[in-house]
Parts: structure tokens; C-alpha cells; sequence
């Protein structure tokens, strides 16, 4: 049977971002070491604005409601998990955990000054961006980017983060798997990217203001569904032109996005793209997914849709017969 990698050239559908904990899940944890975050040092503070901002990699970012925490010690058991907006409702878990704290104290943008290095938790990809928390950090921090891709260019050999094109042409570039350990990566060429997946991304600081990344590192990459399409006679899809539009719905708990808060918020990650016929996805957080293929020909429309459960450095199989519903 024959098995098409989802192209890089994909852009992401109605995505709905979740910021998830910051430690690795087990393989049949509801959550993924997912987290949208920037950590580099700063280019200015402008606390007297409305709303107040800093400046990180020349990305303005809005602190009005954010969190601040003092020196950070390296640990982050205490740290909120946060979480974005999207159509998901509480669920009304209590876990006990408190969803604000962090290891160092109250701190406050009047704190902040030009040049420290700071560790910058985001609410969302989308501009404007907004921070949900914002500790200071050692001067001896890397620097590095954790965000859901954008756009991956293998030509170019860029990609798109929160905005910003990083060159990954001389990066050490892997898929990670949910064991989390030094040798649990595997080499991921860019042709293999979605967009929506979740990546950290370790820039050169001595190339800075250029951005250049000497490691892309996709979250989850253990986590795949091969999905065999076929048309309504029960023969499989092999098509030259890529006429099958795939909808991916990924459904995850999540820390309240509310510092302090308790409980636990489901939330919607949704990828789309292209294809030809069966294929691929990975990359994708352990839970619940629901994948819908669509195919116009002929004047037709077929289309299925089915659930899959994700699980951790698992590959399951998916077989989508589609039904003639125009």
C-alpha cells in the first residue's frame, strides 16, 4: 500500500493553539510537552505603554496581563500551565495543582531591563501576541523558540515561527518522541513538516539579530496515523494531482488558562492540507483526533470522517472509505 508524506507546503486551518506542561507526558498522558514560549534576551521594555510591552527578538509582545516572576532557579514543577482560547469547556477536573506560582518571587515589569534574558510564555501564535507569564532568567540561557510551525520552506531551507523566518540550513534537525531522552530523536527532513506541529527551536546567539538555528527539534514526531484512503468502491486513491483536503482535529486537556485557577480546559488543535491519496501524519499530541478527508471529482463530493485515538510513540492504522454525499 502505498504511503505519501503530508507535503511541507501546508497551511494551517482555523488553528486553535494550546500551551501545554512543560514536562514530558507518558505515552497515555492526556498532554504533550507542547508549550508556546520564547527565551532569549531582551531589546527593550516599555512598561509605561498602554498596554505595556517588551521587545524579544523584535517581536512586540503585550504584558499587561501577564505574570511576572522573579530569578528563576532552574525548576518548574511550581510554573502555571497555560492555555489558549478555543471552543473547548471545563470539564471541571481538580487535580489540585495551582495553575500560578513560579520559583522566584512576584517581580514586575518595572523589574525587567534591556539585555537580561527572559523566559516569555505566549497565550497564542497569532498577532498581537500576548504573554501569559514572564520570568527572569540567568544570563547563561539559551536561546530558543517552542511554537506551533507556520511554514516550512525545503527549498529555501527556512521556517516560520510566531512570525519569524529562521534559517535551519546548517541544524541538526529531529523528531522527538514522548521518552524524551539524548538518543530518542530521529532525522526529519523539512519535506516532512506540517504545519501546526510543535517545534523548539535553539537559535546561534552569536549570529543574532540574524536568526539561524543550530537545532529544530518536532515535538511528539513518535505519535503517527497512517491513513489509507479509498474511493466508494473500496479501491484505494492514488491520484497524480493532490485533490484530497485533510482536516485534523486534535482534542487535549489542559491547565485553566487562568493564573491561580483550577481545574483542567479541554482545547482544539486543527491542522489542513493537500494530499493525493493515502498518507502519513505525525507530530500530532497524544489524545483524541478526529480526521476528515474530502474529494471533489467528477462534479462529486466525497468525504469521511473518523476517529482515531493518538497515542504516545505509537504509529495506528486508519482506514477512510469515502462516501458520495453530493
Amino acid at each position: 500500500m502505498k504511503r505519501s508524506l503530508i507535503p511541507f507546503t501546508v497551511i494551517a486551518l482555523a488553528l486553535a493553539l494550546v500551551a501545554l506542561p512543560a514536562h514530558r507526558a507518558c505515552a497515555d498522558d492526556e498532554s504533550d510537552d507542547v508549550e508556546i514560549k520564547i527565551q532569549a534576551s531582551l531589546d527593550a521594555v516599555d512598561c509605561a505603554a498602554v498596554p505595556p510591552t517588551i521587545t524579544v527578538l523584535g517581536l512586540a509582545i503585550d504584558v499587561g496581563t501577564a505574570q511576572f516572576d522573579g530569578e528563576h532557579d532552574g525548576d518548574d514543577d511550581g510554573e502555571d500551565h497555560l492555555a489558549v482560547s478555543s471552543d473547548g469547556e471545563d470539564d471541571d477536573d481538580d487535580d489540585g495543582e495551582d495553575g500560578g506560582g513560579g520559583s522566584g518571587g512576584a517581580g514586575s515589569c518595572e523589574a525587567l531591563v534591556a539585555g537580561q534574558s527572559v523566559a516569555v510564555k505566549l497565550a497564542s501564535d497569532a498577532s498581537p501576541l500576548v504573554a501569559t507569564k514572564v520570568e527572569q532568567e540567568g544570563d547563561d540561557e539559551e536561546t530558543e523558540i517552542k511554537a506551533p510551525l507556520q511554514a516550512a520552506d525545503a527549498t529555501a531551507m527556512t521556517i516560520t515561527v510566531l512570525g519569524l523566518t529562521i534559517d535551519v540550513s546548517s541544524a541538526e534537525i529531529e523528531g522527538a518522541d514522548d521518552d524524551d531522552s539524548e538518543d530518542s530523536g530521529q532525522p526529519v527532513d523539512l519535506t516532512q513538516l506540517v504545519a501546526g506541529q510543535f517545534v523548539e527551536v535553539e537559535l546561534d546567539a552569536a549570529q543574532l539579530p540574524n536568526l539561524v538555528a543550530t537545532e529544530l527539534e518536532v515535538k511528539n514526531f513518535g505519535n503517527g496515523v497512517d491513513v489509507e484512503v479509498d474511493d466508494p468502491s473500496g479501491e484505494e486513491i492514488e491520484d497524480v494531482d493532490d485533490d484530497l483536503e485533510v482536516d485534523v482535529t486534535s482534542t487535549v486537556k489542559v491547565q485553566s488558562p487562568t493564573p491561580g485557577a483550577r481545574g483542567k480546559v479541554k482545547r482544539t488543535l486543527r491542522f489542513h492540507t493537500n494530499t493525493n491519496g493515502s498518507f502519513h501524519l505525525s507530530g500530532l499530541p497524544t489524545g483524541a483526533a478526529k480526521i476528515t478527508v474530502t474529494r471533489n471529482t467528477g462534479g462529486a463530493t466525497l468525504t469521511r470522517t473518523r476517529s482515531v485515538r493518538v497515542k504516545g510513540n505509537t504509529t495506528r492504522s486508519l482506514r477512510l472509505k469515502l462516501r458520495r454525499v453530493s
